[in-house]
């Protein structure tokens, strides 16, 4: 599991500058009349955020299935400790794939968007996925 680790670091590192996951195309429309982006600005990001989207559910089962296999190979009788190593890596390198995708992401925006309009977007989606937060520990 040492890759894992330092995965998730650089995940955790991402995402307060990602799009929360949530994100949907009304609120990419707000917050590109919050940033002044123009009609092109606004094509590219709404495009980056799709492919994003549709690329994370494609991680995100990787990921369970990696973590049902894991399970799967831990309860086998007899153990087969090959297996289960086996299944550790598959789960790393899901891991690592759902990184990717989210790190890729904030690479594709900060090409698209200036310095000023991207540390405004970390800003306001920070703040939306705190609200959210907020409103999953109400529930």
């Amino acid at each position: 599991m040492s890759l894992l680790r330092p995965l998730l670091v650089v995940l955790a590192l991402a995402l307060p500058f990602a799009p929360p996951a949530h994100a949907g195309a009304g609120e990419l429309r707000e917050v590109a009349r919050e940033l002044g982006l123009s009609a092109d600005q606004l094509t590219k990001v709404t495009q980056i955020v799709y492919q994003s989207k549709s690329a994370r559910i494609t991680a995100k089962a990787a990921l369970e299935r990696a973590r049902l296999d894991l399970r799967h190979a831990l309860a086998a009788e007899p153990m087969d400790e090959k297996a289960i190593r086996k299944a550790v890596a598959d789960l790393n390198t899901a891991t690592a794939g759902l990184v990717e995708n989210r790190v890729n992401e904030v690479i594709e925006l900060r090409r698209v968007l200036t310095p000023d309009q991207y540390g405004r977007l970390a800003e306001i989606w920070g703040d939306r996925r705190e609200e959210a937060e907020d409103e999953d520990d109400d529930e």
